[in-house]
């Protein structure tokens, strides 16, 4: 397989290599085939790098937008956000956002809910304030033409990729991944139980992905990390107090594999060379910016 190169705009870049499963020859295959011109084009949603003020401010302005512009009923966000009003407002976003087909309705209302979920993917990581968190970027492409044949925009998450959705061991030289993209409105039960979103499950609305595109997580995580095992047999744990200590048995089961394997799994990781150890990534990533996507 070939390798992986993101470049930046000051002609800077990075390689990386396909990880040796079946989630990294589907990426490698789904670069090979998509047209360049898209790889050319990459889109951000969220990141990590906004201030929590600007942020804030970002997601108050949207959310009064959604009320008086398209009379969408949002919960009010009290001078100090909590967790729980955080909560709902990013279940009404997904409850409103699964009602509408882009293709039917308005581009500026589109556009709209699309603004309001990547802050709110933004306002979550900063809202945490966890100094253990990794810094993140979502990089997304331009959607394949109508009439394009040679990899569908989706490649649904059977068995095989679902096994993978899981912590994995990461070297020591490899602090900045490449992930699958989440690409699915809503949250998994990963995200529930990290948001702590007891509500979210009794109503039924825990969205496993089910697809994968090109859409790529790019993971900056300068932390040392437990071995993978030790990883997934605390999340087991962690999952199953969750429910057990909320009552919430009869609504979700649990230890489906469709709410147990939920990590998005890493597909690339940074080839070990000179070049990619030298590189600012805060700096790449926070300032510079992205120009494209390659393969070399």
């Amino acid at each position: 397989m070939k390798n992986l190169r993101i470049v930046f705009k000051n002609e800077q870049y990075a390689d990386f290599q396909f990880v040796d499963n079946c989630i990294g020859e589907l990426m490698h295959h789904r670069f090979e085939k998509i047209p360049k011109e898209l790889t050319q084009k990459p889109i951000v949603h969220s990141h990590s790098f906004g201030k929590l003020q600007e942020v804030d401010a970002e997601l108050r302005a949207l959310v009064e937008k959604c009320i008086n512009v398209y009379n969408i009923d949002m919960p009010e966000i009290p001078e100090q956000l909590d967790e729980k009003t955080f909560n709902r407002v990013h279940e009404q976003f997904h409850t409103i956002d699964e009602q509408f087909n882009d293709d039917d309705e308005d581009p500026e209302f589109v556009k709209t809910l699309g603004d309001l979920n990547n802050v709110i993917h933004t306002y979550e990581h900063v809202f945490a304030e966890n100094p253990n968190s990794s810094d993140y970027m979502v990089i997304d492409f331009q959607s394949l033409p109508s009439d394009y044949l040679y990899v569908p925009s989706f490649t649904p998450v059977d068995s095989r990729y679902r096994e993978l959705f899981l912590h994995s061991n990461r070297h020591e030289h490899e602090t900045v991944t490449l992930r699958v993209g989440y690409n699915t409105v809503g949250k998994n039960m990963y995200h529930a139980v990290v948001n702590n979103d007891v509500e979210l499950i009794k109503k039924g609305l825990i969205r496993p992905q089910v697809g994968i595109s090109n859409q790529t997580v790019i993971d900056i995580n300068l932390m040392k990390s437990d071995p993978a095992e030790s990883q997934n047999e605390f999340w087991f744990n962690i999952l199953k107090d969750f429910v057990v200590n909320n009552n919430l048995q009869e609504y979700i089961g649990y230890k489906d594999i469709m709410h147990t394997h939920t990590l998005q799994p890493t597909y690339a990781t940074p080839i070990d060379n000179e070049n990619n150890s030298s590189l600012n990534w805060t700096k790449l990533l926070g300032i510079i910016g992205i120009d494209r996507f390659e393969l070399v």
